[in-house]
């Protein structure tokens, strides 16, 4: 249904239209809530924007194909999906050449609460830092570590990868090579993601929303590895000149 209203009165005035798209939202909240219907996820609690034109543009003036933000979302998710752990999230983080820091509890230097992430910065520049949360709401620390609960986790060995301190462990299972069999089954994977997706009954949003993360993260670790030179429009030729990925795992 399309809706065209006039913005001048018949007084000949301007009708104003501040945050007129935050209101309209808030409208249809209500209508939600007051109707039984679902209330859309964003209009609750805030959604992430997209990209703005100033990052649109920033981009473009460094020679990225995207803005950081867009970037750092899908390398993160990807790396977040592909480990087992906190200590091989970081590693593979860094794997990526994604930028780390660990945000501490205040007045702490032993208990990580969050995170920030940036692109390797051109010379001269400085790097643009980004928290998890930032990049999407599934991405902040606490969100992860609940993803991650399953897995045992050495209680220093985390710790150890966020300083950066060298030598604690040696490379985990993200290091390893993959064998040309094991390429097919990494490409299976992503087709059982989108049937699982696909299977998931239209009222559970909760199961709707982890499966979507879940899906999301593995094509974001795919792309990381088949196109990290030159992300673009799924799918895309990959020739062997590129080099070929050293894990999918």
């Amino acid at each position: 249904m399309h809706v065209a209203v006039s913005l001048v009165r018949e007084d000949g005035t301007k009708a104003s239209i501040w945050r007129d798209r935050v209101r309209m939202s808030e409208l249809c909240a209500e209508s939600e809530r007051r109707l039984g219907l679902t209330v859309v996820d964003g209009r609750e609690r805030g959604g992430l924007p997209g990209a703005g034109r100033a990052e649109v543009e920033a981009s473009a003036r460094r020679g990225r194909p995207e803005p950081d933000r867009v970037s750092l979302a899908r390398l993160v998710r990807g790396a977040a999906v592909a480990s087992a752990g906190e200590a091989e999230f970081v590693r593979r983080l860094r794997a990526l050449g994604v930028i780390v820091r660990p945000r501490f509890n205040e007045g702490a230097t032993a208990e990580v609460v969050g995170y920030s992430v940036a692109l390797r910065p051109a010379v001269g520049e400085g790097p643009v830092w980004f928290g998890g949360g930032r990049l999407a709401r599934g991405l902040a620390l606490p969100a992860l570590r609940a993803e991650w609960s399953g897995s045992a986790e050495p209680g220093g060995e985390a710790l150890a990868e966020w300083l950066g301190r060298q030598g604690v462990k040696g490379p985990g299972r993200e290091a390893r090579e993959l064998a040309e069999a094991e390429w097919a089954n990494a490409a299976g994977r992503v087709g059982l993601a989108v049937e699982r997706l696909g299977a998931v009954p239209a009222g559970k949003r909760a199961r709707w929303a982890a499966v979507a993360r879940e899906t999301a993260g593995v094509f974001g670790a795919w792309s990381a590895r088949v196109e990290a030179v030159a992300p673009g429009a799924w799918p895309r030729r990959q020739t062997r000149s590129g080099g070929r990925p050293r894990s999918a795992n």
